[in-house]
């Protein structure tokens, strides 16, 4: 027993430590100073990253070609978080520099797109390509669904959430051959974007999802305030997630890392 669980802390070691040096080489692939000084530092969800590590670990890809796909699928998600930042022009914002920081936005999105395309290519391979183009597909289906649609109930909306956060992942796990870590990823993806949207409410900070949230509310629990109905949520999610058959070092963690967010917060 005390090997496995030695086998386990080196497993999740190494995890860690090539998490750290996908990191780097995410940060100079993106690494454009020209786009850089008029849009905000794109962030890298090492969630994902993380999750897509240990997805790839489980295939007899090379360790450069773990790295290099799974690099491309980070920029794919980047590309995506990059192109939601983009919103309407607000009033007052309508300068010339303001204009300027959107249209670069939408570049910086294509930009990345285009690293995608060429890594993968180099790489030769083609069935990645496919798998991360439907998922690229799955997330922008979902978001104007999440965007458009009349939600009558909650379940809906959040699964339009879901989708979104965890689809790209999923679609990896497909790929790797490993569709028993979907649900797992799923929930853990849902819970961090719930805590992310929490945040940004208490900060007073607008986004499509809270926008979202806010109309559904009105239209159907009026006497629910956003930041209630968010909790509720978390603690739906959060419970089946504790109570789910799954055992891995994966949902201890988050578990705990949760956990301490919501004393946090």
């Amino acid at each position: 027993m005390k090997k496995n669980d030695g086998n386990k802390g080196d497993e999740m070691l190494n995890l860690e430590n090539n998490t750290t040096e996908l990191k780097k080489i995410i940060e100079e692939a993106i690494n454009h100073p020209y786009l850089l000084e008029y849009i905000d530092k794109p962030e890298i969800d090492l969630v994902k990253l993380e999750f897509l590590m240990v997805l790839f670990n489980q295939t007899d890809m090379t360790d450069r070609e773990k790295k290099q796909t799974v690099l491309a699928a980070m920029l794919v998600q980047m590309a995506l978080d990059t192109h939601e930042k983009v919103t309407l022009s607000i009033p007052g914002e309508d300068t010339s520099d303001f204009l300027k920081s959107r249209q670069l936005t939408i570049l910086a999105g294509d930009y990345f797109s285009g690293l995608y395309y060429s890594i993968l290519a180099g790489l030769e391979k083609v069935d990645y390509i496919s798998c991360l183009a439907a998922g690229i597909k799955d997330v922008n289906e979902n978001k104007i669904k999440l965007y458009q649609a009349v939600h009558t109930n909650a379940a809906e909306l959040i699964d339009s959430i879901k989708a979104i956060e965890a689809a790209l992942v999923c679609k990896a796990a497909d790929a790797c051959a490993q569709p028993s870590y979907k649900q797992l990823f799923s929930d853990i993806l849902l819970i961090k974007r719930l805590y992310d949207e929490k945040n940004y409410c208490s900060q007073g900070l607008k986004t499509i999802v809270l926008n979202q949230i806010e109309d559904y509310l009105a239209a159907h629990e009026p006497s629910t305030d956003i930041l209630g109905f968010i909790d509720s949520q978390i603690a739906s999610v959060f419970s089946g997630l504790q109570q789910s058959s799954v055992n891995h070092e994966i949902k201890t963690r988050f578990i705990s890392k949760f956990d301490k967010l919501a004393k946090k917060l």
